[in-house]
């Protein structure tokens, strides 16, 4: 009878050791980060990069919406814009930009193009993360709605 319990107690510590092998094992770096949008019309930098918007329409026609994070790793955050007035929007959606800060306070724009996003992003519908893998040297970028899209290497790629 004490030989059975004796063996349950060894097989648990073992089950124990091993589950905590396990977890300590495990990578705890995630490989995509959600990140959360800002309201793009409250930041005076997008307000300058955009100021020719801001000049020909009135500010309840512009909508920014600005995610941050460094994407080239040199330590600088850069903006992820997606942007929709009369002037960046038509049906193939609204304004998409990836813009690297340069460090002296500017902007340069790596990628630009027209994608839906707002919207479904307003709606609840539409996410957009972070990963850890890279394409000449950025982050890419993954959206996520009613399809998986990656911007990778210059381009959007539908998954």
């Amino acid at each position: 009878m004490k030989s059975k319990g004796i063996k349950a107690l060894l097989i648990s510590v073992f089950l124990i050791i091993a589950a905590t092998f396990v977890v300590l094992s495990v990578e705890k770096t995630p490989s995509e980060i959600k990140l959360v949008g800002k309201n793009g019309l409250e930041s005076p930098t997008l307000r300058e990069y955009f100021k020719e918007e801001f000049e020909l329409y009135p500010e309840h026609r512009i909508k920014l919406l600005y995610f941050e994070y460094d994407l080239n790793s040199d330590g600088l955050v850069d903006k992820i814009v997606f942007i929709r007035s009369p002037g960046y929007a038509g049906v193939a959606g609204h304004g998409f930009y990836v813009l690297l800060n340069n460090d002296d306070g500017g902007y340069e724009e790596v990628y630009g193009v027209l994608i839906h996003f707002i919207d479904s992003y307003e709606k609840n519908n539409a996410e957009l993360f972070i990963s850890s893998e890279k394409t000449n040297g950025l982050h890419n970028i993954i959206i996520r709605d009613e399809t998986v899209i990656v911007y990778e290497d210059g381009r959007l790629i539908p998954k």
